[in-house]
């Protein structure tokens, strides 16, 4: 997602701050975040953003959607704490 949103933001002449502006945050440290991978974009600016970054809602979409089954993938592979502690008697 985060190099999506990189290249699409490029693409139509934004700077990170002008997008920031269009989804009424105050500075860009939010879209850097985005580019970065470190946040997702919040469902509130998925209108704003397709309109901004001039994309179709199923490529918004399809892009999201990745971006959360990489995170879920990543949560799901790690071990709890608690299985790694628990200790089976014999």
């Amino acid at each position: 997602m985060h190099e999506f949103l990189r290249e699409k933001r490029i693409k139509a002449g934004l700077t990170q701050y002008e997008l920031a502006k269009i989804l009424n945050y105050t500075s860009a440290q939010h879209i850097s975040n985005m580019e970065r991978g470190k946040s997702p974009p919040p469902v509130r600016a998925a209108k704003p953003l397709i309109k901004a970054l001039n994309i179709s809602e199923k490529q918004y979409k399809r892009h999201i959607m990745k971006f959360f089954e990489k995170r879920i993938d990543k949560a799901l592979s790690k071990k709890d704490n608690n299985e790694r502690t628990k200790r089976v008697k014999p």
